[in-house]
């Protein structure tokens, strides 16, 4: 979503073509239906049939349904549907699992994104608080939306799909919003996320060559890094969503300022944790069936949570982790509450909720590590290597001093602008105030243009998640 032909060339053309239509519906949504198949199509047209498949099978269930009133319908191509990531993304790993010879199986672009948005449908349908779409145009450009379809956030069709049938608007202060938002999203990626990347590839593919203080810098700053990687796109995707008369809603609410491992739950990747509590945890009974059944619904939600990153153990044993993090605290924290009441401690203290962060982040971060190892021995190695010895050694980190300063400087801003936001600061301040808003603009492009290429063997990567 950032190459230089998605800017200068797909963007624009799609943007003057649909508002040239602006009362039009119709023929905007056949015009962005027409920009997804392109946008996904570019890598491969193979993986186009496969989403092709994707949408054919949910939207003639949903009219089978609509006739009939079956039930069966639905579940059954919620099956089909799941199937189908299934044999893509999880064929092989099944296969070596039971000692068999992997086979070459193409792995679809967003596969786990539009089949999830997709999925959303017929969920409705099944619990009756969603109706049929009969218009086979709307529902292929609601499992095809280009800005969301590689990476997210995942869409409902309950809030989608009425968009897509109503008139759509652009107004100047939204243009601007959606401006400084994209302006952001590149910064996070270009300037933050793919400069860490120099320090944290080598770091977590060579463990054995560095020291514990370097190691350790370097799994903390995974975190920031898959941080600034992934919400920098679904900052890039609102933003280009709103271009096109869409509001998305947040897929991150400054999780790294969270108190709790539950609270970062909340905070991180929104659509597809919400996802799975109400198709997944509350399904299976929630915290509505004993204390041992929630704990239980907590580990098959954060397992399943975990595969659906990736087809390797290292994802399911960080999913693991995470419920033993959730289990484990909601276990404790009748003793935590006594204990700090023993000891007179104020629980909403500015030094309290400092330490609470601080022990999220340690956590989270350690979790990081079986998601970002190549495997969970390595994992186990990366873990291990943090309590060696040894000092810090500039030349084998891959980045200079300017990296250093650069990476430093941008970490601060994102600190300053989530303690901003986490403390109620009104956005619509800048907008109000030109000459901050235009400050604004070009500071961010001025640090996208200089500091976004610098360096000695630095390039733009793709996003971390367009791999999910």
């Amino acid at each position: 979503m950032m190459s230089l032909t998605f800017l200068t060339v797909f963007l624009p053309a799609v943007f003057l073509l649909y508002w040239a239509f602006r009362k039009q519906v119709p023929v905007q949504n056949v015009i962005l239906l027409a920009a997804g198949f392109l946008f996904y199509d570019y890598a491969d047209w193979r993986t186009l049939l496969i989403l092709l498949a994707c949408i054919v099978l949910t939207y003639g269930a949903g009219l089978l349904y609509g006739r009939t009133g079956n039930r069966l319908i639905p579940k059954a191509a919620l099956v089909l549907n799941f199937l189908i990531l299934i044999y893509f993304k999880y064929t092989n790993f099944i296969l070596t699992s039971i000692g068999l010879s992997p086979r070459e199986i193409l792995l679809p672009a967003g596969v786990s994104f539009y089949i999830f948005q997709s999925s959303t449908y017929l969920f409705a349908l099944l619990q009756e608080n969603g109706e049929v779409e009969r218009n086979p145009v709307n529902y292929a450009l609601f499992v095809s939306f280009f800005p969301v379809i590689m990476s997210g956030p995942i869409q409902r069709s309950n809030d989608f799909l009425p968009r897509i049938r109503s008139e759509k608007h652009l107004s100047y202060e939204q243009f601007q919003d959606a401006f400084l938002l994209f302006l952001w999203g590149v910064f996070l990626k270009l300037v933050i996320a793919d400069r860490l990347t120099l320090f944290t590839d080598p770091v977590f593919d060579q463990y054995e060559n560095f020291s514990g203080l370097m190691t350790i810098i370097g799994t903390l700053l995974y975190s920031v890094q898959i941080y600034a990687d992934f919400s920098g796109y679904s900052c890039l995707a609102m933003a280009v969503a709103v271009l096109f008369g869409y509001q998305l809603k947040e897929n991150f609410r400054r999780p790294y300022l969270a108190v709790t491992i539950a609270d970062f739950w909340r905070r991180w990747h929104i659509s597809l944790t919400s996802w799975f509590r109400d198709y997944v945890y509350i399904p299976l009974g929630g915290n509505r069936k004993g204390t041992f059944r929630k704990y239980l619904n907590i580990l098959i939600v954060f397992l399943i949570s975990g595969l659906w990153h990736g087809a390797a153990k290292r994802f399911i044993l960080w999913g693991a982790i995470h419920a033993f993090y959730q289990i484990i605290g909601q276990i404790t924290f009748p003793w935590r509450k006594n204990l700090t009441d023993a000891l007179h401690i104020n629980r909403k203290s500015t030094a309290w909720i400092l330490l609470q962060r601080l022990c999220v982040f340690v956590l989270t971060t350690i979790a990081w590590v079986f998601f970002r190892a190549y495997s969970v021995s390595a994992a186990v190695g990366i873990l291990r290597r943090t309590l060696s010895r040894g000092g810090f050694d500039l030349a084998l980190s891959g980045m200079d001093s300017w990296d250093w300063y650069l990476s430093l400087a941008g970490m601060g801003i994102i600190l300053a602008v989530s303690l901003l936001q986490e403390h109620g600061f009104d956005p619509d301040r800048l907008r109000r105030r030109t000459w901050t808003r235009w400050a604004l603009y070009l500071g961010l492009m001025a640090a996208i243009v200089v500091f976004g290429m610098y360096g000695p063997g630095y390039s733009a990567g793709s996003f971390i998640y367009e791999g999910f």
